[in-house]
């Protein structure tokens, strides 16, 4: 048998930050999922990057760390 008849049914799993909220389309042997992140941005996501855990976010998580560690540097360096 295929693969192509039993794909797992992702639809209201959570993965991170991102909420599976439909199947997007299929392309061979790959399905891309429509996904609503916490912060409201709709992102399509490879099935197989949201089950091992390659994609948690729209983005938005590494825009918040960069942010972060930049106002850490800043008062770090900040003079007394």
């Amino acid at each position: 048998m295929t693969g192509r008849g039993n794909i797992r049914n992702l639809e209201g799993m959570r993965f991170g930050r991102l909420v599976v909220t439909g199947e997007h389309k299929r392309v061979k042997y790959t399905t891309r999922w429509k996904c609503v992140c916490d912060c409201g941005c709709v992102k399509f996501v490879i099935g197989t990057d949201l089950t091992r855990g390659a994609t948690r976010s729209c983005g938005c998580f590494q825009k918040e760390l960069v942010t972060s560690i930049n106002k850490a540097r800043a008062i770090k360096q900040a003079p007394t």
